[in-house]
């Protein structure tokens, strides 16, 4: 197997290896030469001098105006291969949780901050059932996703004729309007029976998914794809659907 073809599989592709193979053969040299030993144009061995700084292959000096790299010694490389496993095993919580040996392994999955609750409520709208049942706050909602988002978004689920069971916090309440209960709203709405204060997480059940929604302090967003799961907090819904007040 070649050197080239080697340094490809352990990260420096293309051009990069040839840029790379240059400098070793060099030692100290500018760009111009190692541009024209490896016969690559000086753009392009400008860039990839760059990202192999960044990866500590190679160093640089300046003598007068002129600029000179050099290699650093080839176990350098190490160091390339232990970068790879560092980002496997940042990935590897996340890639776990979408893996599935199990066909009725329930499905979890990560949002973070403003964009992933977006997609969070988006993929709500897409619900099958058209029916969702929901306990939190909407002032929580509007303070995370802003007024303008939730007012179309509420637009978009009565376009939808997706009807709305809603278990709310008198006390983070939003003034009247598409927030009413009633046909036009396709809403049902009742109150918590006490009078909550602290920030708590919005739970929507829908289809045979659960999503888990937090404030604006934590940011963050799961979904849970289980059957037995939606379910169950169903019954548990009910239940303070029951001891819930209208107004």
């Amino acid at each position: 197997m070649e050197i080239k073809q080697k340094l490809e599989e352990i990260g420096l592709t293309g051009k990069k290896a040839d840029v790379y193979l240059a400098i070793l053969q060099l030692g100290k040299a500018t760009v111009v030469q190692i541009a024209k030993k490896a016969q690559i144009k000086r753009p392009t061995t400008y860039d990839i001098l760059e990202d192999l700084i960044a990866k500590n292959l190679i160093s640089q000096s300046f003598s007068g105006k002129k600029r000179y790299f050099v290699a650093e010694p080839p176990k350098a490389l190490k160091s390339l291969v232990k970068q790879q496993e560092q980002k496997i095993d940042q990935l590897m919580p996340e890639l776990t949780s979408l893996f599935n040996i199990n066909p009725h392994k329930p499905k979890i999955r990560y949002f973070e901050g403003r964009e992933g609750i977006v997609q969070i409520y988006e993929e709500i709208l897409k619900m099958e059932t058209k029916e969702q049942f929901y306990i939190g706050s909407i002032q929580e909602m509007v303070d995370v996703l802003g007024r303008d988002y939730m007012e179309s978004w509420v637009k978009r689920r009565i376009k939808a004729k997706i009807i709305s069971h809603a278990i709310r916090i008198k006390s983070k309440e939003m003034p009247i309007g598409e927030w009413s209960a009633g046909k036009e709203y396709l809403r049902e709405l009742k109150f918590f029976p006490a009078n909550i204060k602290e920030d708590i997480t919005n739970l929507i059940i829908f289809d045979n998914k659960v999503a888990i929604v937090s404030g604006l302090a934590e940011g963050y967003g799961v979904i849970i794809e289980s059957k037995e799961l939606a379910t169950t907090l169903k019954y548990i819904w009910r239940v303070v659907w029951g001891v819930s007040k209208s107004k």
